[in-house]
């Protein structure tokens, strides 16, 4: 009985030394949640300039989202917002030169609404005109 006594004593006293390295709280740190959502970095949706005309004449987009133009054909285009020669509706929607053949420009849309755009270089040829929704 003696020994069993000693053996439960000693396992007490280990538990009691376990238990107390256990308990020690000046290691513990704090979680942080983030509860703030992700900011929207936003698409770039391809509009593509053929021979025969603009792939697409619309595209509907979220503010934040951007556009690249694409330059699929054999001669230069120049997309810019409307009104023609101005481009006065959305000013910085304009790259202030034409786009060469096989090359790209990439506009960002931050403002909501519904911008008309034409090809500078052609501005009454429909084929070449378009709108982007921004919503």
């Amino acid at each position: 009985m003696k020994n069993i006594s000693l053996k439960l004593a000693a396992i007490g006293g280990a538990l009691l030394i376990l238990g107390a390295g256990c308990s020690k709280t000046d290691d513990v740190q704090p979680v942080v949640v983030n509860t703030q959502p992700a900011a929207y970095q936003g698409v770039t949706v391809p509009m593509t300039y053929n021979p025969g005309g603009l792939a697409q004449k619309e595209a509907e987009i979220k503010a934040g989202d951007s556009i690249q133009f694409r330059n699929s054909d054999l001669k230069a285009h120049y997309p810019a917002s409307a009104p023609h020669p101005t481009h006065t509706d959305y000013p910085g929607f304009d790259p202030k030169a034409a786009i060469a053949p096989g090359e790209t420009w990439t506009f960002k849309f931050d403002k909501v609404g519904d911008w008309k755009f034409h090809d500078h270089l052609a501005p009454t040829d429909a084929r070449f005109q378009g709108v982007i929704h921004v919503k």
